[in-house]
């Protein structure tokens, strides 16, 4: 177990995401270093491996908590211009160089060529894939090493941006300030501080302010987007589009070079379905104790997959994070998979017991075969471990602090052996109040006072967006789609009440639930992949209003008969102005997206499934509680196989 030490770096405080977010409270580390004399030097190495070993492989031992984005732009000022200016410095590295923005990004799905001499296996999709392991019970793992190379370049980019300044006291802060800083994450699901929204103003923006020896300057935004210098000719066929694109999207205005951002539209989707995330990630980590049903949507119910698969989706509104092979060049999905990685942290710590087991992944990869069995020894690829060519596994990163970086939700828990915090299954009743006042019931807003000491907070009702389960009872939409070929999504969205408007206002429509999407580019069109709208916030709402007399199973099934409408829509093939709906096939030749599909009995919507299911709860009595299930999941009302979007 690491051991906690005293910061040996002065940092600016001010109001902290949990307390020692601000502090950067570092802790020891065993992982061995890199030989680095000359940063420069390593930055240009294109010969022999590379081995990813994390900002603990640069010298420095100590561990320090990667920072939600807005805490560390608000209360780390100088980390948070060197962390700018090294990412923009990163970005600007030739494509050619294997550790340049667009090599490193490019694991993820395009260009589908080898990275760090690891090829592909001899078989088709090889030709048609990236490395990620989608569809995989280590979807959550891979991407462990995946964001611990990305951190240690962008580490080493900031480095060299800080030794290039003139000596001076802005320098010298600088320098003081760089050791402790880390890869920031975007928590998606929390209450964002206030009069902010959920996505991040910072990550909109298409300049920013740094400071300088000079002053300020105004710079592009490396936040914003990555411009390709040059732009590839993607081989795609049915997605000329991206041979146009300069640059990564969200919600692209065009489905040419002039296309821009949406960010406008990709921020309100996100923070009109944030409650329903906040509701789903406080599920998962509160009642979810089983690796295999918590990592991959292949399993019933809600997962870590499916969860980030509607945030991908949020953000993308059919530009880059939509479409899973251009993804990573966004630089959104490295502060969105930073935040999965460090609830897959919390979630560990949660179930210390609970790991990678034998599983059977039917989708095929850059360097693995469709239906190529996995478990926790399975070569993390194309990851090197090592200068002798072993690959990291999930199993040897099961411990996070071996790259040189924890979370704040995870500093100055109790050890295991202090048996008077820990509640019957051995778990942290400090992290359980942490989760608590972040996702359950009466959570608070980021940054706000309460959440430096959960124990504050008193348990009440639900007014945000995780369930109190006073009904002692937990309903949900749960859906089940056959996965397709075509990349883009399809998005089911939950109405009480028939939605008014075009695709594009439902998130505005007062009767909206949730929604929950399903990204495509699966290579196995025969299996199922689950997720999960939770309903039981929306039904306890209506029961405090008087609209439904109890939330007993029968009481809420005739409501629900009675108000529940859902709408699937497909996201795929081109760009839609403001207000489309359906196909609509343009006199320029590009179709526009957002189809609904509901009353579509062609394959469109390959095998969906939707069903209201519900389980017994024992909730939770206090803050150091979680609630407890009680039973067997059991169906509700089922729509038996009709794409009407009603159960009458």
């Amino acid at each position: 177990m690491a051991n906690f030490r005293l910061p040996s770096i002065p940092l600016l405080l001010s109001i902290a995401y949990f307390c020692a977010s601000s502090i950067c409270t570092p802790i020891d580390s065993v992982a061995g270093p890199h030989t680095v004399d000359d940063t420069s030097d390593l930055l240009r190495r294109q010969d022999g491996i590379f081995s990813v070993l994390g900002i603990a492989g640069l010298g420095d031992s100590t561990i320090y908590p990667r920072l939600e984005i807005r805490d560390l732009e608000k209360n780390h000022p100088d980390q948070w211009n060197i962390f700018l200016l090294g990412l923009q410095r990163f970005q600007a590295i030739s494509q050619d160089d294997k550790l340049s923005y667009f090599q490193i990004a490019g694991i993820h799905g395009r260009p589908f060529v080898p990275w760090d001499g690891v090829k592909g296996d001899d078989y088709y999709w090889s030709r048609y894939s990236g490395y990620c392991t989608h569809d995989s019970n280590i979807f959550p793992t891979w991407h462990r090493p995946f964001l611990a190379l990305f951190e240690e370049v962008l580490y080493l980019n900031c480095r060299e941006t800080v030794s290039a300044l003139p000596n001076g006291e802005l320098k010298e802060r600088y320098l003081k300030a760089l050791p402790s800083l880390r890869l920031p994450y975007w928590d998606w699901a929390a209450i964002p501080p206030e009069e902010e929204g959920t996505l991040p103003a910072s990550v909109q923006a298409e300049f920013v302010n740094v400071t300088m020896p000079n002053g300020t300057v105004t710079i592009t935004n490396p936040l914003h987007s990555y411009k390709f210098h040059p732009l590839p000719d993607w081989v795609s066929e049915g997605e000329e589009r991206w041979k146009e694109f300069p640059s990564t999207v969200r919600g692209p205005t065009t489905a040419d070079k002039n296309a821009q951002s949406n960010n406008t539209k990709a921020a309100q989707a996100l923070q009109e379905n944030r409650s329903s995330m906040q509701a789903r990630v406080y599920n998962l980590l509160a009642m979810q104790h089983s690796y295999l049903n918590m990592s991959t949507k292949l399993i019933p119910g809600d997962s870590m997959e499916s969860i980030h698969g509607t945030i991908h989706d949020g953000i993308g509104q059919d530009g880059s994070m939509t479409w899973l092979f251009y993804s990573a060049f966004d630089p959104s999905f490295w502060l969105h998979h930073c935040n999965v990685d460090r609830l897959l942290a919390m979630w560990q710590a949660l179930n210390p017991d609970e790991w990678v087991e034998n599983f059977t992944t039917p989708s095929p990869t850059f360097y693995s075969p469709a239906n190529f069995n996995v478990n926790g020894s399975t070569a993390l690829k194309p990851f090197h471990k090592d200068d002798s060519g072993n690959f990291w596994t999930s199993d040897s990163i099961r411990d996070h602090t071996i790259f040189g970086y924890t979370y704040p939700d995870l500093l100055d828990l109790p050890s295991n052996s202090t048996r008077s915090f820990l509640n019957a299954r051995g778990v942290s009743t400090s992290l359980i109040a942490r989760v608590n006042a972040l996702y359950g019931p009466n959570a608070s807003p980021l940054q706000s006072p309460e959440l430096r000491d959960p124990k504050l907070l008193a348990r009440g009702i639900a007014t945000t967006g995780a369930p109190h389960f006073a009904g002692k009872r937990q309903y949900s939409l749960e859906i089940t789609v056959r996965e397709f070929r075509d990349a883009g999504s399809l998005s089911v969205y939950a109405f009480f009440g028939s939605p008014k408007g075009d695709v594009e206002g439902w998130v505005r429509d007062k009767g909206f639930v949730g929604t929950a999407s399903f990204l495509g580019a699966s290579k196995k069109a025969s299996q199922r992949a689950h997720s999960v709208i939770p309903l039981t916030p929306a039904l306890e709402a209506k029961a405090r209003s008087g609209d439904l007399a109890t939330l007993g199973e029968e009481d809420v099934a005739e409501y629900l008969r009675n108000v529940l409408r859902w709408r699937v829509v497909q996201v795929s093939c081109g760009f839609s102005p403001q207000g489309s709906r359906g196909w609509d096939n343009r006199t320029d030749g590009v179709q526009q997206q957002n189809v609904d599909l509901t009353d579509c009995e062609t394959e469109k919507a390959p095998g969906l499934e939707v069903a209201v299911t519900w389980q017994e709860i024992e909730p939770a009595l206090s803050m150091d509680e979680f609630p407890k299930t009680a039973g067997e999941v059991k169906d509700l009302l089922c729509a038996d196989g009709n794409k009407r979007g009603h159960f009458k």
